[in-house]
């Protein structure tokens, strides 16, 4: 009797042979480790691979023969016929998907960076460009950004002075804070968590106390300052009262400051200082001269969703909400006329306005 093919075994076989496609999910089962991979039986017509790479240390103590686990189609052929499968889901939907078809490669650095996320552990990357948000980052050449609110301040330290353009080139060690391979978005940072030692130095510090410090960087978010051995950071808008586009103009690396604490961030190990509330407001002075239902001129600026801004003097802006302008009544950009000032908001620092219209009998109404 002439002996069946496979084939013809497989047709005449009760047992169901899964069609696998890139990114379904399946159920494994151990059947075998090696020095680089974890061996699982799938139900098909090959073994399923993981990488042990691709795998955390604690997944790794606990696997045992005979466990099970839901795994995700990576390729369904490697170059010795078996199936290769990843823990994370994306990485797999995006291999479905085509995205770095034909560059495995490119997935597993993904999944190196999901890792990683979930871990909490760091990876080295190199720092190619530095722009007003913060620095691009470079990790097996897939990269992501650094905020500058993210910047650690050990690196902070250690420009001694030099311009922020001279990390470019450097290597850092990062955590990975949000990883998004569908948008291909990928976020750092070099914080570390705050110690007891740290948390104990935060704690002599309290909310108004006067702070002197050395600036040792300036960024557009802000001045990064060290207080004794602790950081201090002065946000843009908490240097001046009034806006001041460009703070590199203002203030040097290696200046000595004089603030008060705004806020005591453990979170972040980090102490928040603020300029302005050592300076005279001048809004307070100046608004002095609106009163409630006085007529005021003014230009306006800009015509928002909740309403118009328009400004009234060098250092008072004033508002119109939405709700208060009438249809056909809408202002354009750059139009000058008059206004009635219907309340003084000392929060927001503007003067909050309504619609000045002369009705056909010569009657004033908001």
């Amino acid at each position: 009797m002439k002996p069946l093919s496979f084939a013809e075994l497989l047709a005449t076989s009760s047992v169901h042979i899964p069609k696998l496609n890139l990114g379904d999910e399946i159920k494994g089962k151990v059947i075998s480790f090696n020095s680089s991979e974890v061996v699982f039986d799938i139900g098909a017509k090959a073994e399923g691979i993981v990488n042990k790479k691709d795998l955390t240390d604690q997944q790794l103590d606990k696997l045992k023969i005979e466990d099970t686990m839901t795994l995700y189609v990576l390729s369904v052929d490697n170059d010795s016929g078996q199936i290769m499968l990843s823990p994370y889901k994306k990485v797999a939907m995006q291999a479905g998907r085509g995205i770095g078809k034909g560059s495995h490669e490119n997935l597993r650095k993904w999944q190196k960076l999901i890792q990683a996320s979930q871990q909490g552990s760091k990876l080295g990357g190199r720092v190619i460009e530095v722009n007003k948000g913060g620095l691009i980052i470079e990790v097996d050449s897939i990269r992501g950004f650094l905020p500058f609110s993210q910047l650690g301040f050990k690196t902070v330290e250690s420009l001694g002075g030099k311009e922020l353009n001279s990390l470019i080139g450097e290597n850092l060690l990062l955590k990975v804070l949000e990883v998004d391979m569908d948008n291909h978005r990928l976020i750092f940072s070099g914080r570390d968590h705050p110690d007891e030692t740290m948390l104990k130095e935060l704690s002599k510090f309290s909310l108004g106390q006067r702070v002197k410090g050395k600036v040792l960087a300036v960024t557009p978010l802000g001045i990064f300052v060290k207080v004794g051995d602790v950081e201090g950071l002065i946000l843009g808008f908490e240097v001046s009262w009034e806006k001041i586009d460009d703070l590199t103009q203002v203030f040097k690396v290696g200046d000595e400051i004089e603030g008060v604490v705004s806020a005591i961030d453990n979170d972040f190990g980090r102490i928040n200082i603020s300029l302005r509330k050592m300076q005279e407001d001048p809004f307070e002075q100046v608004v002095k001269n609106y009163m409630v239902d006085d007529v005021v001129k003014g230009t306006v600026v800009e015509v928002l969703s909740n309403g118009t801004r328009v400004m009234l003097e060098e250092g008072i802006e004033g508002f119109i909400p939405v709700e208060k302008i009438e249809r056909g009544g809408e202002y354009t950009p750059g139009q000058s006329t008059n206004f009635l000032v219907d309340e003084i908001d000392m929060t927001k620092r503007r003067v909050n306005l309504a619609p000045f219209l002369t009705s056909t009998k010569g009657l004033l109404y908001k």
